[in-house]
C-alpha cells in the first residue's frame, strides 16, 4: 500500500532557515488580499473591487522548557523534533530587548518553512518574517506554552500557480 498523500502534523516540521524548531506544538497562518470597493457617483452598485494590500501572518505555539528561552539559540534542546533533522539545536525566534533594544533594531527578516518529512518538500514558505509578539501563561496543573505571532511579507505554497483567475464561462 502506498504512503498517504495527506499532509499531517506528524509529518510536519517548522523550520526557521534550515533549523527545525524544537517542541513546536502547532503552527498556523493566514494570507489576505485586501480589496477596496470602487464606488462612483451615478452608480448604486460597486463598480470593481480593487486590490490594495497583501498581508501575511503566522502563529506558532511552542512548549516552554525551564532551561531554555526562545530569545536565544538553544543548544542541546532535549528530545527535540529538531533531532529528526540531525541536530539538537532550536533556532532563536525573537530578538531580546537586552540592555538597550539595539538587537531588535538590527534584526533582519527570516524565512520560515513548514516542511513535510515524508515528501521532503516545503509545503509553505513564508518570507520576510519577523516575530511581533510572544505570549505565555503559567497555570497550576498545566504545561506552559509560548504563543508567538509573526508578521511576514510573502507566503508561497508548493505547486502554486502564478496565473490570475479568470472567468472561463464567457
Amino acid at each position: 500500500m502506498p504512503a498517504s498523500q495527506v499532509f499531517t502534523g506528524a509529518r510536519a516540521l517548522l523550520k526557521f532557515g534550515n533549523n527545525a524548531v524544537g517542541y513546536c506544538l502547532g503552527v498556523s497562518g493566514n494570507t489576505a488580499i485586501n480589496y477596496q470597493p470602487l464606488q462612483a457617483i451615478g452608480h448604486l452598485e460597486v463598480l470593481e473591487h480593487v486590490p490594495v494590500a497583501y498581508t501575511v501572518e503566522m502563529q506558532a505555539n511552542m512548549s516552554r522548557l525551564a532551561g531554555y528561552t526562545r530569545l536565544s539559540k538553544a543548544t542541546t534542546f532535549p528530545r527535540s523534533t529538531a533531532a529528526i533533522e540531525g541536530t539538537t539545536d532550536s533556532p532563536q525566534i525573537m530578538p531580546a530587548f537586552g540592555a538597550d533594544g539595539l538587537a531588535i533594531l538590527g534584526t533582519g527578516e527570516l524565512t520560515v518553512t513548514i516542511y513535510d518529512r515524508v515528501s521532503k518538500k516545503s509545503i509553505y514558505t513564508i518570507s520576510g518574517v519577523k516575530c511581533s509578539q510572544k505570549n505565555w501563561d503559567v497555570q497550576g496543573g498545566g504545561a506552559v506554552a509560548e504563543n508567538c505571532t509573526f508578521v511576514a511579507r510573502i507566503m508561497n505554497e508548493d505547486g502554486e500557480s502564478d496565473t490570475a483567475l479568470s472567468d472561463t464561462t464567457t
